[in-house]
């Protein structure tokens, strides 16, 4: 379950794509944040961001 990268020429790390459907139905499984970031290679940070500002 790795997210695709973004190659675009932005400043500082590679962006990840992470599907917002990935993240709900791993919700809807009860994960929690930080198994959902280990299973999908990114940090807890990443993913409460994701979460809180709908950033997809």
């Amino acid at each position: 379950m790795r997210p695709s990268y973004d190659g675009s020429q932005r400043m500082g790390r590679p962006r990840f794509h992470i599907p917002k459907e990935q993240l709900e139905l791993l919700l809807e499984l009860r994960f929690t944040d930080a198994d959902i970031a280990n299973m999908i290679g990114v940090s807890i940070s990443v993913i409460k961001r994701r979460l809180r500002y709908g950033e997809f």
